[in-house]
């Protein structure tokens, strides 16, 4: 009996030291798995901040590639009106180009209808110097002419007093004849001459 008490309590004691064994293992075990799990934590929370940091710089990227587009529109636009303007600037050089070449034209024309005009001009001072030798003609020819009418009005007023003093034959219709001939005076002829070209 006491045998088998001893073989118990040994069996006890060794059931004793293999869980007291046990369990500093299983503390072993237990500390270096905290070990790794806070590695593994420094590890995730190293990974978490990286990945932190990789999402902002990929939202500032997304903002960079926003700007970018928007930046790529503004250019894109402005390349537009930038063309727009160039083929706006090539019509209106060839519009002036030919506008110049139609001045050129109208210039040929002026030239030659200056000549013509410098032409007239000397005919024109031709004329000019004929018309003041007739002017001077035509002052002349005023005067001769103010003669001539106190002359008739001398002849009408004699004619007057002489149809006054004497009556007028019968039947001949107012017409005054002596001996037969009218009495009013013959119709003059008068000849102008111009004047000689003033020097």
């Amino acid at each position: 009996m006491k045998k088998y008490k001893l073989v118990l309590v040994a069996f006890f004691i060794g059931i004793v030291i293999f869980i007291g064994f046990k369990y500093v293992l299983l503390i072993k075990e237990k500390y270096m798995l905290e070990e790794s799990v806070n590695m593994l934590q420094k590890k995730v929370d190293h990974i978490i901040g990286i990945n932190e940091d990789l999402k902002q710089e990929v939202a500032k990227g997304k903002a960079i590639e926003v700007k970018l587009q928007q930046d790529n529109a503004v250019l894109q636009n402005d390349l537009e009106e930038v063309e727009a303007n160039l083929t706006r600037l090539d019509q209106q050089l060839a519009e002036t180009k030919d506008a110049l070449d139609q001045l050129g034209s109208n210039f040929s024309l002026l030239k030659e209808e200056n000549k013509a005009l410098k032409a007239e001009l000397v005919q024109a001072d031709t004329e000019k110097t004929t018309l003041m030798a007739r002017l001077g003609s035509a002052v002349e020819l005023k005067k001769a002419l103010k003669e001539l009418k106190k002359q008739a009005r001398k002849v009408i007023v004699s004619i007057r007093n002489k149809t006054q003093s004497k009556p007028l034959s019968e039947g001949n219709r107012g017409y005054m004849l002596k001996q037969g001939k009218p009495t009013y005076p013959a119709r003059l002829k008068i000849n102008v001459e111009p004047a000689p070209a003033r020097p």
